[in-house]
């Protein structure tokens, strides 16, 4: 039993699966077609696979994401389309981006998780 707990835990915080469930937020306000142009250019701005940086250094991957949308403020805006899309109730001063820049990638994850809770009780994509 703790084995398939311990497979569980992996698959949560797996750096592909926790850059896709980013992705799939992303989903519910843009087309699937926004959400190829994000992964793509994510992929030539860090110049290597995004997961691998979102893991190793998140710092790295909010600036590049934020490099993507042309500033902070834009990447606020994003967040907070997603935040009221599914009705998210989060304290004011939490920020996906803004946890990966402070290198809180576990809090990332487990605030990622709740959100794709919700995106998934919602039945959006």
């Amino acid at each position: 039993m703790p084995r398939e707990s311990s497979n569980t835990q992996t698959e949560r915080h797996n750096p592909e699966t926790t850059l896709t469930e980013f992705y799939n937020l992303f989903a519910a306000i843009v087309t699937p077609n926004g959400v190829k142009i994000i992964k793509f250019h994510m992929r030539r701005i860090l110049g290597e696979e995004p997961a691998k940086v979102l893991e190793q250094n998140p710092k790295r991957f909010a600036e590049a994401f934020t490099q993507l949308f042309g500033c902070e403020e834009a990447v606020r805006i994003v967040e907070q389309m997603i935040i009221s899309h599914f009705s998210i109730e989060l304290e004011s001063n939490k920020s996906l981006i803004g946890m990966l820049k402070e290198g809180r990638y576990e809090e990332f994850n487990r605030t990622l998780s709740a959100f794709n809770q919700v995106r998934a009780r919602s039945g959006s994509v």
